[in-house]
């Protein structure tokens, strides 16, 4: 788990995906999708990580590019995802276990029978402020059919890039801030946050991942191999 910081206020959640990159939503990082030179404001983030304190411990990186899913649509947050390089590779020992890259899904489809573990900042509205603590929160939530979640938010905004996860009858959600929170299934990631309910007692209001199965070839894309020779060719 990470936390994305702009000016060192807490943004949104991430997840780490190999030593050098962390992966978001997109939507996180709208100023900088819309301004067509984005990378000057770079210098706005940063990522903590191996802390349970969004505020405090742990790491902090700054980010030194960011590479947006080239089918990003910010009118429905299809395919919702941005990757953050980092300045420095992070370190993984294995006598520190706080830190570690997750592994992520091929399969494009989660089924509906199973739960995910959805970790994230939670609502940070009021408490956090200057010094104030943000700690990590973690929710288990059911899959979600998603016929019935397209009838809720509209086929628009829920399509077969996405994936759904909530309650129908229990008051429990996720958070504002939580966006960009990776939900796992199994040990291996197969979602990221894209939208939900702006309150996290309401029933019946799923939230909305994108499908990390749908995306696994454009991640391994962003390698920084892959980077490097498109960097030579401009």
């Amino acid at each position: 788990m990470a936390a994305l910081l702009v000016n060192k206020q807490l943004w949104c959640g991430a997840v780490i995906i190999d030593s050098d990159r962390v992966l978001t939503a997109a939507h996180c990082l709208q100023l900088q999708y819309n301004n067509r030179f984005f990378r000057e404001y770079v210098r706005m983030l940063t990522v903590r990580v191996g802390s349970d304190n969004a505020t405090a411990g742990g790491e902090l990186y700054r980010v030194t590019e960011i590479i947006f899913h080239p089918n990003y649509k910010p009118q429905t947050l299809e395919f919702n995802l941005a990757v953050l390089k980092l300045h420095k590779n992070m370190s993984f020992d294995r006598s520190e276990p706080r830190l570690e890259k997750v592994r992520y899904s091929r399969d494009k489809v989660v089924p509906a029978n199973k739960e995910i573990l959805f970790l994230g900042w939670g609502s940070v509205v009021g408490i956090g402020g200057e010094g104030g603590a943000v700690l990590l929160q973690k929710v288990t939530l059911p899959v979600y059919n998603l016929a019935d979640c397209q009838e809720i938010y509209g086929r628009d905004l829920v399509t077969r890039s996405n994936f759904c996860a909530g309650y129908i009858t229990v008051a429990k959600n996720v958070c504002n801030h939580d966006a960009g929170g990776p939900a796992l299934l199994d040990g291996m990631l197969v979602g990221i946050l894209s939208f939900s309910a702006q309150r996290c007692d309401i029933t019946d209001k799923p939230a909305v991942f994108t499908n990390i199965g749908t995306v696994s070839d454009w991640l391994d894309s962003t390698k920084t191999p892959t980077n490097k020779k498109k960097m030579r060719q401009h």
